[in-house]
């Protein structure tokens, strides 16, 4: 499977990451090789550009990126 790290840091345009977590989405479920995105940040919650407040799938420190 091919993992993709979608890094996430504090000020980030949210539409900029669902287009690309969406483009990802689809790949994964019509493509011909499984992909899984998987969201990051430094921090526990972000706050993007226009103040909404993102909940990363997992802390950058948390990752074993060797894996």
């Amino acid at each position: 499977m091919k993992r993709v790290l979608v890094l996430l840091a504090g000020g980030f345009e949210a539409f900029e990451a669902v287009a690309l977590t969406d483009v990802l989405g689809w790949a994964a479920a019509f493509g011909s090789a499984p992909v899984q995105a998987v969201t990051a940040g430094f921090h526990p919650r972000l706050r993007c550009a226009f103040d909404f407040e993102v909940v990363p799938q997992a802390r950058l420190d948390d990752l074993d990126v060797e894996a």
